[in-house]
């Protein structure tokens, strides 16, 4: 329980700024400008013009973004928030030790490590890969899957808990596929020209990364 914990402290203290981030955005004003109102426009006609004209008139959609809104935002807003912090906590030359900051602080800091990170190469990965490598039966796939949800890795499928669909006053365990390692399933069954050439570039790809990794 111990290492579970460990291994998730610097997930929940990421949520939690999270969290942290979506309330300074909020307190920063009210939710709704009046401003990006086209009060011209009769509420009856186009309720949508009436209420976003202005807004649509003024604002122009990023380069880098296929749609705008407010949530887009909020999202923008919230990332420079949570950098912000990671920066400053990273900076930290003395934090309190195992405070989450120290914790986020070393995190990130091990990240942007690239010179450390390109010397290591794959020995950090190198027990992990052992582990898999002695698997030999049956019971070794179940350990090892559960070693690996222990560790935040959702091998095969995916496990947690939310309200129940029927009952939101309840809240149930529920498990859920894995997923694939391409989007969806339109990816492995078109039999176009772009699909099959996306198909056999990411055999490609998969077959470099063990080759790499030795």
């Amino acid at each position: 329980m111990r290492n579970l914990q460990k291994s998730f402290a610097p997930t929940i203290a990421c949520a939690l700024l999270f969290v942290m981030g979506v309330m300074t955005v909020f307190g920063q004003g009210r939710g709704y400008d009046v401003a990006n109102m086209d009060k011209n426009t009769s509420a009856c006609t186009d309720f949508y013009q009436y209420a976003n004209g202005t807004w649509l008139q003024k604002t122009e959609i990023p380069a880098a973004y296929s749609s705008w809104g407010s949530f887009n935002i909020l999202a923008e807003n919230n990332r420079k928030t949570l950098h912000e912090i990671l920066e400053d906590a990273a900076k930290k030359t003395n934090p309190t030790k195992g405070s989450n900051e120290q914790k986020i602080g070393d995190f990130y800091a091990s990240c942007l490590d690239e010179t450390k990170r390109e010397a290591e190469g794959m020995k950090p990965l190198v027990p992990e890969l052992a582990r898999i490598d002695k698997i030999s039966s049956i019971q070794d796939v179940q350990e090892q899957i559960a070693y690996m949800h222990r560790h935040g890795i959702a091998a095969l499928f995916g496990f947690g808990s939310l309200p129940d669909l029927k009952n939101s006053s309840m809240v149930m365990a529920y498990a859920g596929q894995g997923g694939l390692s391409l989007p969806n399933r339109d990816y492995y069954t078109k039999t176009d020209e772009n699909s099959v050439k996306l198909r056999d570039d990411f055999v490609k790809h998969v077959a470099n990364m063990f080759q790499l990794v030795g």
